[in-house]
C-alpha cells in the first residue's frame, strides 16, 4: 500500500469513527434530532407556526442546534402525528398534553407489568428448583440410609423386599 493510500484509508477510518456512536449509525436513534422544522412542515403537513405553538404549549421539546435551530427526532415526528391525531379530533391543547401524558404514565406501567411478570416467572421457576433440589436430597438421605442399613447388617437389598 502506498503512503498515499494509507493517508487516504486513515482518514477513511477517522471518518468512519465519527459516524457511529455505541455501535450505531449517526443519526439513526430515534431520539437524535435529525429534521429541520421546514422538513417536518414538508413531512406532516403542520405548519412551522403550528410547529412552534406546540413546542410553546409543551407538547414537543426539539433538540437544538448549538446555533438554537430546532432538530426533530423520528420520536418527535410520531408524537407530533399523535398529536395531530387528537388536535383533529378537536381536542385542546390542554387535553392533549393530558392525553400523552397518560399515555406514557400506561406505556410505563405496562412495562413495569412485563417485567414483574418475568421476575415472579423467575421466582417461580427457583421455587420449582428448590424444591426439586429437596425431593433429591431427601433421596440421598434415604439411599444412605438404606446403605448403612445394608452395612450394619450384612444384608444386602434386592428390590424385592427379600
Amino acid at each position: 500500500m502506498s503512503p498515499v493510500d494509507s493517508t487516504y484509508l486513515i482518514m477513511y477510518n477517522e471518518l468512519m469513527s465519527l459516524s457511529s456512536r455505541a455501535g450505531e449509525p449517526f443519526g439513526m436513534s430515534p431520539d437524535h434530532g435529525l429534521y429541520p422544522i421546514s422538513v417536518v412542515s414538508e413531512l406532516t403537513g403542520i405548519s412551522t407556526h403550528i410547529l412552534r405553538g406546540y413546542e410553546r404549549a409543551g407538547l414537543l421539546a426539539p433538540a437544538r442546534t448549538d446555533g438554537g435551530t430546532r432538530r426533530y427526532s423520528a420520536n418527535d415526528l410520531v408524537l407530533l402525528r399523535r398529536i395531530a391525531l387528537l388536535a383533529d379530533n378537536r381536542v385542546n391543547l390542554a387535553g392533549i398534553r393530558r392525553i400523552i401524558e397518560l399515555e406514557a404514565e400506561l406505556a410505563e406501567l405496562r412495562g413495569e407489568i412485563a417485567r414483574l411478570r418475568a421476575e415472579e416467572l423467575r421466582a417461580d421457576e427457583l421455587r420449582a428448583d428448590e424444591l426439586r433440589i429437596d425431593e433429591l436430597r431427601a433421596d440421598e438421605l434415604r439411599i444412605d440410609e438404606l446403605a448403612a442399613g445394608e452395612l450394619f447388617t450384612g444384608e444386602l437389598f434386592t428390590g424385592d423386599g427379600t
